[in-house]
């Protein structure tokens, strides 16, 4: 019989097996190594495990705050007592997923500062959009997760950033321009957001005159879409969204430029 016919793999299949094989896994985009033990424990996914001589055996959780051994497959990681109670709290309690929770709880520096975060973050934004942010975002600005002990702004910061997010007072992109500025120089999100006049267009009138703009430079994209082409929509969009620099909503836009364009 013929060998079966496999599919391309995926990432997440290249990345357990990388991680199963030299114990490290890369995220892009700039992330930090994260130790690989715990994303084969949370995949439920080992490698063959050595023959067990009674060597090098797991330890039970110590009481003296040394570290406990956390075996998976060939590879190990360890954690404080403290540090396991941390990534206990952020699954159980939090519902948190064991990768990002695993980061997180990887370093002291990091769970304080992010437990912080939580604080602030109570009734304004979720545990989860805090740990998105922090590990796939913030941590790969860094140089290591103890670095953030030196961060020139706190939890607080991120959570002021996530909501004007949440809050579609800016787009992704600009979240991210933020961000970097936040890391390198410290500062107050929304003023960050103001002085670099990243807030959303909430003006209908400047979206039309951005229009007009788009109008007048494309003519005959214009006519060709009044003469039944209305494929070039997506044209118009793309035209409108990036003369706007990504402030313009992009509902928002939608709704305005078909009816402008429907417009006898």
């Amino acid at each position: 019989l013929p060998p079966p016919r496999l599919g391309a793999p995926t990432l997440g299949a290249i990345a357990v097996t990388v991680a199963l094989v030299t114990g490290q896994v890369f995220f892009p985009p700039k992330m930090n190594v994260i130790d690989a033990a715990s994303l084969a424990d949370d995949l439920s996914l080992t490698a063959a495990p050595a023959p067990d001589t009674g060597a090098g055996s797991d330890a039970a959780p110590r009481a003296d705050g040394k570290r406990k051994r956390v075996r998976s497959g060939r590879t190990a990681v360890a954690r404080t007592p403290a540090q396991e109670a941390a990534h206990a709290r952020y699954v159980d309690d939090l519902g948190l997923g064991a990768q990002e929770a695993a980061v997180l709880a990887s370093d002291d520096a990091l769970i304080a500062w992010f437990n912080a975060g939580l604080t602030a973050a109570e009734g304004r934004t979720s545990a989860a959009a805090l740990a998105k942010w922090t590990v796939h975002e913030l941590l790969g600005r860094l140089d290591a997760p103890s670095a953030i002990a030196e961060a020139a702004f706190d939890g607080a910061a991120l959570v002021a950033l996530i909501e004007l997010l949440e809050a579609e007072t800016i787009a992704a992109p600009a979240a991210k321009e933020v961000l970097d500025v936040l890391v390198a120089e410290g500062g107050e999100p929304a003023a960050i957001v103001d002085a670099r006049g990243l807030r959303r267009l909430a003006d209908d009138d400047a979206l039309d005159a951005i229009i007009d703009q788009v109008f007048d430079a494309h003519p005959a994209q214009l006519a060709d879409y009044r003469g039944g082409k209305t494929a070039l929509f997506g044209f118009f969009m793309g035209q409108v969204m990036k003369a706007s620099s990504g402030r313009a909503a992009p509902q928002t836009v939608r709704t305005r430029l078909r009816a402008r364009l429907d417009a006898s």
